[in-house]
């Protein structure tokens, strides 16, 4: 997109659109009080791509709590919040030192150690699972039990 500026400055804007679809709350005033970090960093990345300087995050949630609100109600659980942001060359060098490091790990052929919680929407879940080492398993073995004595 392109915003112009009081002064006449076009600036190239990206827009990422995420949908949320469990729980009317995801888009709560609540519950959403910043846009998810996997998701500005992923704008991050974008925008010396795309040669774009500012991101809009526009989340949109599919989940209806209610067809009708009560009066003031709707405004507590929007279905749309939106989140501007600013990229700056320092977000661009985290996001490329991130790269730098992975690269030198595969360089060395020292894997960054395992994490499971970044395995949401990944599509390459088998072949991290075959490949997962014996002290990767020993780890995921106490998660296990560590959640199970809960």
């Amino acid at each position: 997109m392109r915003y112009v500026t009081a002064d006449g400055e076009i600036l190239r804007v990206g827009l990422e659109i995420k949908s949320k679809q469990t729980s009317a709350a995801r888009t709560s005033l609540h519950s959403m009080r910043e846009p998810d970090p996997k998701h500005v960093a992923q704008c991050v990345t974008y925008g010396p791509m795309y040669g774009v300087d500012y991101y809009v995050i526009l989340y949109v949630n599919a989940s209806k709590k209610s067809w009708v609100y009560p009066e003031g109600e709707f405004e507590k659980t929007p279905d749309i919040r939106a989140f501007g942001l600013e990229i700056k060359p320092h977000d661009i060098d985290a996001i490329l030192d991130r790269f730098v490091y992975i690269r030198n790990a595969v360089d060395a052929g020292t894997p960054p150690e395992l994490d499971l919680g970044a395995w949401t929407f990944n599509n390459f879940k088998t072949a991290i699972a075959k490949s997962l080492t014996d002290d990767e398993m020993t780890v995921i073995r106490g998660l296990r039990l560590r959640l199970q004595s809960r």
